[in-house]
């Protein structure tokens, strides 16, 4: 099945991994700006942060997070809420898998 993503996902990409050097953020959005000011281009942008801002819940892109709430924020006008700190079961349970995973890697 072939799956198509949002118009401007791929600008919204680009322009959501830019953030972390302001000054290549502000000429992606200066280049691409004809799609990234539409109301698909802000949805897009919109689905980009989330998926990335995602990610930092399983440790990936932890350095985005801030400049993706950031520009989250300024596409809608409000906070955006931070996810709830990991339970500690969450924790043990990573920290048992990983020894089990050290333990068959030792025996082999």
């Amino acid at each position: 099945m072939l799956r198509l993503a949002p118009t401007g996902y791929d600008a919204a990409v680009l322009h959501s991994h830019s953030l972390l050097t302001p000054s290549v953020a502000a000429c992606v959005r200066r280049e691409l700006e004809d799609v990234l000011n539409t109301p698909e281009g802000r949805y897009a942008e919109l689905a980009v942060i989330t998926q990335l801002l995602h990610s930092t819940t399983h440790s990936d892109n932890l350095e985005l997070a801030k400049p993706l709430r950031h520009r989250a924020e300024r596409l809608l006008g409000r906070a955006v809420p931070h996810p709830p700190p990991p339970l500690l079961a969450d924790l043990l349970a990573t920290v048992e898998s990983t020894e089990d995973v050290l333990r068959r890697a030792l025996r082999t």
